[in-house]
């Protein structure tokens, strides 16, 4: 039987009421779920691939702090990016509707290290609350830039083209994300589909050490800032430091700008491979001995332990490795370091569990010559210091990370309770007489300024003066400031150590 045109209208009617009534719940169902969902954290779009995460209380308080005397952002970032960044910050004061976002939002600055450049992702914690203010800001840039829109997964990605710029932004579940990369973006944006957010747990649980009174904080993904530092091939930071510092996985700094001094402090996690190790664990208070040191010195490295047994497990590549010499010397301390005469002097010492045995040992390997059918150790003396020839290979070296410069031990000499080498007689020589004037880090005015803002005790400590280099390119902003750096770190409890990173900066 057919259907009447009155019978038609009305199940049109009705289908389409019912049509009409399902899109109003599923709209009603997804505007109550975005309403109910929690905002994200910024965390949650931070991939494992990060290097660096520079997070500050809001946009007002980086200014407040740029204005003030205790700036230290013109040091940190190349002329061309402060530049940049006073550009973003007049854009904030002028558009009014962005005042209370600038105010109260915290943002984070992240570098991801890529194959030619580092790639720079900006996030801000935004929340919902600011949902109006932000469709406001996209309106403001589609008005007077050339932007464009495309769909990537459930978000809207806007790239923006300024000059020969071009930036990517996408607002998703509270959060802003800025990046000039647009892999960088998608990969944020699919991290913030990982149900697990194993970062997310990872970063708040370092979050929780940083001080709420510094306006501005650091945290370093050690292993990946290491490898991308690594290809920079630098002066400021070389490789035997980023070395010695293997066992740091993730630090968690406050930043502050005092006295011509950029400090960084807070604490550094070790990572899996050194958790429980007998160095990094020990509570020992041992004091920094500057009086080992001569003055002016240009690079002092020092590992400083309370026994054999406990600097035997210093690293993983130590324990278990066979060294007659090391073993036998049995080293509770080592200390590197350098210094300028007429030419380059390389100089380390230890200090021995077993004195007696070190000397036994060494004494075995003084070199000797042949005086009337005799043989007699080749030795003489400076004052009541002995120096002894001996011609061994720098057993430290296999297992530390140490420069080059010293690859063999060409003569010794004892001050307690240390045992100092160098690849030179004339070296140990010229050293003696600086021990003998006094002439060591206690009196070097430079080295002591640190002393206020540094631990007097420490398991590791690398102190560096840099000359300006004007060759360099990568981080040419900030080498040709800084005039020296004293890191230091010092047990704390089971996989964390207090980390402490104090530059000079130039006047």
């Amino acid at each position: 039987m057919a259907l009447s045109r009155k019978n038609i209208l009305q199940l049109l009617a009705v289908s389409l009421t019912i049509l009409i009534l399902a899109g109003m719940i599923v709209f009603f169902v997804k505007v109550y779920a975005y309403v109910q969902s929690p905002d994200a954290s910024a965390y949650d779009f931070i991939t494992p691939e990060v290097a660096l995460i520079v997070q500050a209380d809001n946009l007002t308080a980086i200014q407040t702090l740029d204005a003030s005397d205790k700036s230290f952002l013109r040091l940190l970032l190349a002329p061309h990016s402060y530049q940049q960044w006073q550009a973003v910050m007049r854009l904030c004061n002028e558009l009014h509707f962005l005042k209370s976002m600038s105010s109260s939002c915290p943002i984070k600055l992240c570098l991801y290290p890529r194959e030619s450049s580092a790639s720079f992702l900006f996030l801000i914690e935004v929340s919902k609350s600011y949902r109006k203010e932000v469709q406001s800001l996209f309106a403001y840039l589609q008005q007077h830039h050339d932007v464009q829109s495309f769909a990537y997964k459930d978000w809207e990605v806007y790239q923006l083209k300024y000059k020969e710029h071009t930036l990517y932004y996408v607002y998703a579940q509270g959060v802003l994300l800025f990046g000039f990369d647009q892999k960088t973006i998608y990969q944020s944006l699919n991290q913030g589909k990982n149900t697990e957010k194993l970062m997310n747990a990872e970063l708040r649980a370092l979050e929780s050490t940083l001080r709420s009174n510094h306006p501005l904080h650091v945290m370093v993904h050690h292993p990946v800032l290491h490898r991308y530092v690594r290809h920079k091939n630098e002066a400021l930071v070389e490789e035997h430091l980023l070395d010695a510092l293997s066992m740091c996985d993730w630090s968690a700094l406050d930043i502050r700008y005092m006295d011509q001094k950029l400090i960084l402090s807070g604490y550094v996690l070790l990572n899996k491979e050194y958790e429980g190790s007998r160095f990094y664990d020990s509570q020992a208070q041992i004091a920094i001995d500057c009086g080992l040191i001569p003055a002016s010195s240009i690079r002092y490295m020092a590992w400083q332990g309370d026994s054999y047994d406990r600097f035997k497990h210093l690293n993983p590549l130590i324990y278990g490795t066979t060294n007659d010499l090391f073993d036998m010397m049995k080293p509770r301390s080592v200390y590197f370091f350098q210094r300028f005469t007429d030419s380059l002097c390389s100089y380390l010492a230890f200090a021995s569990d077993d004195i007696d045995e070190a000397h036994f040992h060494l004494n075995n390997a003084i070199t000797q010559n042949l005086v009337d059918n005799v043989f007699v150790p080749d030795t003489f003396h400076v004052g009541t210091h002995t120096i002894g020839k001996i011609d061994l290979p720098n057993f430290f070296l296999p297992v530390l990370p140490l420069t080059a410069d010293l690859k063999r031990f060409k003569a010794y000499t004892y001050i307690a309770p240390y045992f100092i080498f160098s690849d030179k007689d004339s070296h140990l020589l010229a050293y003696l007489s600086a021990f003998k004037n006094h002439e060591t880090l206690c009196k070097d005015a430079r080295f002591q300024d640190f002393n206020n803002f540094c631990s007097e005790q420490a398991h590791f400590m690398y102190y560096k003066t840099l000359q300006t280099d004007s060759s360099s390119i990568h981080f040419k902003h900030l080498q040709s400031k800084a005039r020296a750096y004293r890191l230091q770190m010092d047990a704390y409890r089971k996989n964390r150590m207090f980390f402490t990173l104090v530059i000079e900066m130039e006047d």
